[in-house]
């Protein structure tokens, strides 16, 4: 009592009792708030499976299911695609009942582990589960947003390295062994069996440079460890590629398949494409660029966060700068999806970064302390806030609305009157060759073509190998009512005798509707 009295008189006895209490209503209001953001992320995500399914996606899956199927006659040709993807979609199939809506709830699940890897990787160098639980949230808006709904490979290839990152973080004590870059390496490996670009992961590896010399002396690691990273990766990938089956054969297709790969558009009017549509995490990762070269300058001066904390986020960031450099080819937005994980992380551990170095300057001056730290964490997300007006109205209109995309049962429906005339099993020469989804819903298997990254696919005299092969009986062209590209498509070759010797061959048109016509052989 007599301390009670003390404190009153002395006038700080409200700010003992009033400024806990206050601190605590604040976290379980933010707590609150993060959680709610995030179970509705989740709540969109689920929501929108029927829509789940893109160009890509079919492509992988017929693929899939014609080994899953136990086929042996599946073309060298897949390989323009490293195979990782393909043993990924032939387990779903094997342990599932191999039907559309399992391979979208399968796709879900690779989104969603992508969201909690990378905020568990957070929560682990943050220690607040709050910093862990908005990073998933906003990776799964903000995927959605680059055609994370599309079906397609980065998440699926993202997820060794995220495993990988984690496990590093966690083993990271092991000197005598050093299993988490063990771990590290393996990610990156996978992540190349995966996808091509999948390789520019490891770019990150330059992170960890750092640690020769700049860490703690319990901390360091020698050049002979630090090469552990590109051994282990090469070593898993190549086994990977050997126990799939493709070998060397597989790996000299895909990267031929890469490097040929035509280029469209400028590389930088494709990243500030990116960087605009995945504002304000790109604002937070150009920030957390800048902070990771300050802070190691004056390491030894203001050592406010942990070694484990300043080479994760040297990993991240050289991992995104890595993934950058696809953008000189394509300018598809799903290819962002492969540099997401990072820079969310990167964004994370730059606010973290920032209260950490509040927190410390602040630190004598004890009244003032929380709101200090408060208000100048606030400051600097508004410094990075362009663009998250834009981001909220999307992800709300998304989340009202999870299945305005294409619905895939619906768009299969469409090819109901011609997949009826097709027996199941049966090869199909599908021209333009794009829309694999017919080949998914008609249970028909696609013709082999023979592609290059150089291949034009719109030359009537590309079909034409195919067209004269015995095995072929059914051809159906797409008509140029059906989308976008098919109406570009047949504006830009001569057709004509394509059809002529189709008639020639013996085939005879014996169905149309709007989606197409279909043209079966016949005995002349």
């Amino acid at each position: 009592m007599k301390v009670l009295n003390r404190w009153s008189a002395a006038g700080t006895f409200p700010s003992v009792t009033f400024r806990p209490a206050y601190k605590k209503a604040l976290l379980y209001a933010l707590s609150f708030v993060i959680v709610a953001f995030a179970a509705m992320a989740v709540r969109f995500l689920f929501a929108s499976r029927p829509s789940v399914g893109g160009v890509d996606f079919y492509y992988y899956i017929l693929f899939a299911r014609d080994l899953a199927s136990g086929a042996t006659d599946v073309p060298h040709e897949r390989y323009v695609y490293f195979p990782g993807v393909y043993s990924f979609w032939k387990t779903v199939i094997q342990l599932s009942d191999g039907g559309l809506p399992s391979l979208q709830w399968a796709f879900l699940g690779v989104l969603l582990v992508n969201g909690v890897l990378t905020g568990a990787i957070l929560n682990s160098l943050t220690g607040y589960w709050q910093a862990g639980v908005l990073a998933t949230g906003v990776y799964l808006v903000v995927a959605s947003r680059i055609e994370g709904l599309a079906g397609i490979t980065e998440p699926i290839a993202t997820i060794p390295y995220l495993m990988g990152l984690w496990l590093w973080i966690a083993l990271r004590g092991s000197k005598e062994i050093p299993f988490g870059l063990l771990a590290l390496g393996a990610g990156f490996g996978l992540a190349l069996f995966s996808k091509q670009q999948g390789g520019l992961l490891a770019l990150g590896a330059i992170g960890l440079l750092p640690a020769l010399q700049y860490t703690a002396p319990s901390t360091r690691y020698t050049i002979p460890q630090l090469l552990v990273v590109p051994v282990v990766a090469c070593g898993v990938f190549l086994s990977a590629m050997w126990l799939e089956g493709g070998g060397l054969a597989a790996v000299k297709t895909g990267l031929l398949f890469a490097t040929e790969y035509q280029a469209q558009g400028s590389w930088t009017e494709h990243v500030e494409r990116v960087f605009s549509v995945t504002q304000p995490i790109s604002n937070l990762f150009l920030s957390g660029c800048v902070l990771w070269l300050v802070m190691w300058f004056t390491r030894k001066r203001l050592p406010i966060v942990s070694d484990g904390v300043m080479l994760t986020l040297g990993i991240a960031i050289f991992s995104v700068i890595g993934c950058l450099l696809q953008f000189s080819k394509r300018g598809y937005l799903h290819y962002a999806l492969l540099l997401l994980p990072s820079a969310i992380i990167t964004a994370g551990l730059a606010i973290y970064i920032i209260t950490r170095f509040l927190s410390s300057h602040t630190a004598n001056w004890p009244r003032f302390a929380a709101p200090s730290v408060l208000f100048g964490t606030i400051a600097f997300l508004l410094i990075n806030s362009a663009g998250t007006t834009s981001l909220v109205k999307d992800a709300a209109m998304r989340m009202a609305s999870p299945t305005r995309g294409a619905i895939q049962e619906e768009i299969g429906a469409r090819f109901a009157p011609v997949c009826s005339r097709l027996r199941s099993g049966s090869e199909l020469l599908l021209i333009p060759p794009r829309q694999k989804r017919v080949h998914w819903f008609c249970g028909t298997r696609p013709l082999a073509l023979k592609v290059k990254s150089t291949w034009d696919e719109t030359d009537p005299v590309k079909y034409l190998p195919v067209l004269t092969a015995p095995k072929t009986e059914n051809v159906f062209l797409l008509s140029e009512n059906y989308g976008p590209y098919e109406e570009q498509f047949w504006k830009q070759g001569d057709w004509s005798e394509f059809i002529r010797e189709m008639e020639r061959l013996g085939f005879r048109q014996t169905f149309t509707f709007e989606v197409g016509r279909l043209y079966q052989k016949t005995s002349l």
